[in-house]
């Protein structure tokens, strides 16, 4: 499973990727700058547009796309994609997808997109998309194993984004995704070691939700009654907003 961090320019952590073999996702509004040899994803910015409700700039998005295609190391590029608006977010990625230059491009899944007859044309309209990006609302994530068994059935990589805490990794991890993005290591070296621990297996109480709290519904791992406009206000408050998908 690939590890992806959000935007950081610290030396030390830049030292524990690379030791790790992690990577960032970058933003368009990011200034690009691997590490040698990093395997990093492209951003397409909608969700930290639409949380700091901004209009989204699609030109940069254009130019640091061109730049990713001029690069070594981009392993995961997310289409362009409109938070909330399941139909019309999945014609607008395709309308994007014929317009971009070449990259590992992967299609943003969110609320509504687990339903017929979008999934249908979801599963119709896969041809130069090379995976699936889990987004939409924490609710929305417990449907991670559905996508898990579509990726397989279409060939194609799940990531699964936003892993904001430990227990939500732990889900993504249960439900086998091919790669994930956090900014919760960057906030202290303790939460950095808590993030490795769940990922190399050294934290098995995790798996037990009674520990933490949750009983026997899975959903409260997520906050999972939140809304659209509720996860927005939580996140204006967030420090790492600006830097990534992932806070």
């Amino acid at each position: 499973m690939k590890i992806f961090l959000g935007h950081t320019s610290s030396h030390k952590i830049l030292a524990r990727l690379e030791t790790l073999g992690w990577g960032r996702f970058w933003c368009y509004h990011n200034q690009f700058n691997p590490f040698p040899g990093e395997q990093w994803g492209l951003d397409n910015g909608a969700y930290a547009a639409w949380q700091n409700d901004t209009p989204w700039d699609a030109a940069a998005f254009i130019d640091k796309a061109q730049r990713a295609a001029e690069m070594d190391g981009c392993v995961l590029a997310v289409l362009p994609d409109m938070v909330g608006q399941g139909e019309r977010s999945l014609d607008f990625s395709l309308e994007w997808l014929a317009k971009l230059p070449k990259l590992p491009w992967y299609l943003a899944v969110q609320d509504g997109m687990e339903l017929q007859p979008l999934w249908g044309r979801l599963l119709d309209n896969l041809d130069g998309i090379d995976g699936l990006f889990l987004g939409g609302t924490k609710r929305f994530k417990l449907t991670a194993m559905n996508w898990r068994m579509t990726a397989d059935m279409m060939g194609k990589r799940l990531h699964y984004a936003r892993c904001s805490t430990p227990a939500v990794l732990q889900h993504a991890m249960n439900c086998n995704v091919d790669s994930v993005d956090s900014s919760f290591p960057l906030w202290t070296k303790e939460r950095l070691a808590i993030f490795e621990k769940v990922i190399s297996g050294e934290a098995p109480q995790m798996q037990l939700a009674e520990e933490w709290g949750y009983r026997n519904d899975p959903s409260l791992l997520f906050n999972s009654k939140q809304t659209l406009a509720e996860e927005r206000a939580s996140g204006k408050r967030n420090p790492l907003r600006k830097d990534s998908r992932s806070v």
